[in-house]
């Protein structure tokens, strides 16, 4: 279950307040416990500002809850902070605007130790652009794409300080005409993957994907469909050359509220204990 809780909001002043905990091992049902954070601005009304609380909760009985804050010191400057119940601070810094379609990046997670990056984004014209990233162990990825009337196109390389080229990823897609279709070439031109969807109409929609690894030879095929059965429920059911048979249904309770139902069942082993089923009752308050 997770929540956003409003924020009070004061002219020159943020006031946070949210710290809820919930265990199931003390006599009470519940801790409450109120932290306030105070934020003071130069001048709130010339800084683009925000802060979101968030809960969530776990099938373990507990709650976990962050803040997070973002605002904009000066044009083309974004800063971004959260800060989550388990101590774990998350900061993050963005520039753009000094060279037109460019935006940089710093992002910092501290928690048990510090874990930096860096990233960039370029849009060099209107249907072509190129990322790339570098963290503190090593680890860099660089990224080229190109889109054009519904053509997506894109190639994809990871570095590491261990191995010079981790990985090399090819893709491309189309989707148009109520037709989608992709293509994949991955783990170092070894695994294929091809998928495509069709829209029957506005209610019904069925897929296909075929993924094969060159090496092992190894080919799995899946089918699917999605049906829309009213404007608040939705039915999903999936069946792969593994032989194993996935369905689920969602439904809109009210505005706020969601349900799931969810299982598997393996065909090739029906004796066997490896079937699932599950369910979820998700709110937004």
């Amino acid at each position: 279950i997770s929540a956003k809780l409003p924020l009070i909001h004061c002219p020159r002043t943020l006031f946070l307040a949210t710290n809820l905990t919930w265990t199931t091992k003390s006599k009470a049902w519940y801790v409450c416990r109120r932290a306030l954070l105070l934020f003071k601005v130069n001048d709130a009304d010339s800084i683009n500002q925000s802060v979101t609380n968030k809960l969530s909760l776990n099938n373990k009985g507990g709650i976990s809850g962050s803040a997070d804050l973002k605002f904009t010191p000066v044009d083309g400057v974004t800063i971004k902070g959260s800060l989550g119940s388990g101590g774990d601070i998350n900061a993050k810094v963005e520039h753009s605007g000094a060279v037109k379609g460019l935006k940089v990046a710093v992002n910092a997670d501290i928690k048990d130790s510090v874990k930096a990056k860096g990233s960039f984004e370029y849009h060099f014209c209107s249907y072509a652009a190129a990322t790339g990233s570098v963290d503190s162990t090593g680890k860099a990825t660089a990224t080229l794409s190109s889109s054009h009337e519904g053509m997506v196109a894109g190639v994809s390389a990871a570095f590491s300080a261990k191995k010079s080229l981790h990985d090399v990823v090819i893709k491309s897609s189309y989707s148009g005409h109520g037709v989608d279709v992709a293509a994949e070439l991955s783990k170092n031109f070894d695994a294929v993957t091809l998928a495509a969807s069709r829209a029957l109409n506005s209610d019904t929609t069925v897929a296909s994907e075929f993924k094969t690894s060159l090496s092992s030879l190894k080919h799995v095929f899946t089918v699917g469909a999605e049906k829309k059965l009213s404007a608040t429920e939705t039915a999903r059911v999936k069946f792969n050359s593994d032989m194993h048979v996935s369905a689920a249904y969602t439904a809109k309770i009210t505005s706020s509220a969601t349900m799931k139902v969810s299982g598997t069942l393996n065909a090739a082993n029906l004796a066997g204990d490896v079937h699932k089923v599950g369910a979820a009752l998700s709110f937004k308050l």
